[in-house]
């Protein structure tokens, strides 16, 4: 990752400085802008199995979308996905890479390679073996919060063990599961890259003895700490290793993401990486004017930094996805949520939003109102599925475009009643909601994240603000 001298932060550069006259000068109006017979060619985007990612619904003309890109050349936003996607040190506080892409080429490196055959052989292992009805696993942050949005979306369709989640140090969670489950019959995968996360070890250590000292072979780790994990009582043949430039919110595609092809088989799985290496592949061939992750962290960039908006939503109207908003928040927040540069300046400009969201039609009986009507504006991103024919799908559909509809147009007569209207919206819409499209969707959203920590010169890669706390645990 280039470093700018003193004088050529994000914020002291020309194309800065253009984005702000814009912003002061432009008159942004959606209603008027969706009135440009070429705005839908240029502003509704395709991704892989036809993916629609629709920006229509922005405060934002070919103009602002021009000096976008102006800004994100010189920023060289390309230089640095090229530099991320090779496997360089772009992590420069912990002098890694943040090479995650590489868990999902279909030409791994050797590292890569092996652990995915160590997981196919375990997966495979475990599978066969049908005493085995249940599994839980055992994580928090980044090493349960992706699989266990694939495992939700996915339940419908899982052929194997049933997956429980366990994450924090509240007996509540723990207690009512482990009474109904059998331990003669059940597996736990404890997931933690450092092996040492504090909450994960209470749970392994309570797990432990509820399966009882017969039993240390229903136990497995994913980890990039194997020796934290042998000295934890974990057999080698059950310990899933992946590299240590794995992030742990950007590791669901390393053997962290195991239990999901424990529910569902390692094809699945495949599917899962192939999914997002279609991603991965858009990210480096697709031009600027059509690339889908970097018109997202465009778009949430003007938003953040010359429009003055302090959050953005998510709001999922398939119940499938009730965990993305949660997933995205940590995916964005710990990444973005930074108030220094890569090269130590505290930042003049603001970083990350606050990043919130539920699933559509409740979000429209809670939080909507003030999306509406509220004195902030909220960017929202709404995730949609294409009509499947099941009931309820064709409803949720009609709710959200009434929602993006009115955000944009406004209306009302009384002041009471007055929407502004002139509210942006993103629309994604799903073919499906499979593994592939999941792959591909989560893939997106971290690289619009990655991108967007280019474009502010931070570290995207590393979370020092999450340690101090533990810290003073003493």
């Amino acid at each position: 990752m280039t470093i700018p001298p003193p004088d050529k932060t994000p914020d002291k550069t020309v194309e800065w400085a253009a984005l702000a006259a814009h912003a002061r000068e432009a008159a942004l109006d959606i209603p008027a802008l969706l009135k440009d017979s070429d705005r839908t060619g240029r502003m509704v985007l395709t991704g892989a199995d036809f993916t629609v990612f629709d920006f229509t619904h922005h405060r934002a003309s070919h103009e602002t979308m021009r000096l976008l890109h102006d800004f994100a050349r010189a920023r060289d936003v390309a230089g640095a996905c090229t530099a991320m996607m090779a496997g360089r040190v772009v992590n420069p506080t912990e002098n890694r890479p943040a090479w995650h892409t590489a868990l999902r080429d279909p030409a791994p490196p050797a590292p890569v390679r092996g652990m995915l055959d160590g997981m196919r052989a375990f997966v495979n292992r475990i599978r066969a073996d049908k005493s085995v009805t249940d599994v839980i696993h055992v994580g928090i942050g980044g090493s349960i919060l992706g699989t266990q949005l694939v495992c939700d979306a996915l339940r419908a369709e899982a052929d194997g063990p049933r997956i429980h989640f366990i994450a924090g140090y509240d007996a509540t969670e723990r207690h009512p599961l482990l009474e109904r489950l059998d331990p003669a019959a059940t597996l736990v995968v404890a997931a933690s890259k450092t092996f040492t996360t504090l909450e994960t070890r209470f749970n392994l250590d309570c797990l432990k003895n509820w399966l009882g000292p017969a039993r240390a072979g229903r136990i497995a780790a994913a980890t990039a700490n194997p020796q934290a994990a042998r000295e934890a009582g974990v057999d080698d043949a059950n310990i899933l290793a992946f590299p240590d430039w794995v992030g742990g919110r950007f590791s669901v595609w390393s053997s962290v993401g195991v239990t999901i092809a424990l529910a569902h088989g390692f094809t699945v799985f495949e599917r899962f990486l192939a999914g997002a290496h279609a991603a991965d592949r858009h990210l480096a061939e697709a031009v600027p004017e059509r690339n889908i992750p970097l018109t997202m962290a465009l778009l949430q960039l003007w938003y953040r930094n010359f429009l003055g908006c302090s959050a953005y939503a998510v709001l999922p109207y398939v119940q499938r996805l009730a965990l993305l908003p949660a997933y995205l928040q940590q995916l964005e927040m710990e990444s973005n949520g930074k108030r220094v540069d890569c090269a130590g300046r505290e930042t003049a400009y603001a970083t990350a939003p606050v990043v919130f969201g539920a699933t559509g039609t409740a979000a429209q009986h809670a939080f909507m109102q003030m999306v509406h009507q509220g004195t902030d504006v909220v960017p929202c991103d709404f995730v949609g599925m294409v009509d499947d024919g099941v009931p309820g799908t064709a409803d949720l559909n009609r709710h959200m475009r009434a929602q993006i509809r009115a955000l944009a147009e406004g209306g009302g007569d009384r002041p009471e009643t007055v929407t502004p209207g002139n509210r942006p919206a993103t629309a994604i819409l799903l073919p499906r909601i499979d593994a592939f499209t999941l792959g591909h969707l989560m893939a997106v959203e971290e690289h619009k994240t990655a991108i967007l920590g280019f474009l502010w010169n931070i570290n995207p890669f590393d979370q020092f603000g999450v340690e101090l706390g533990k810290k003073l645990l003493g």
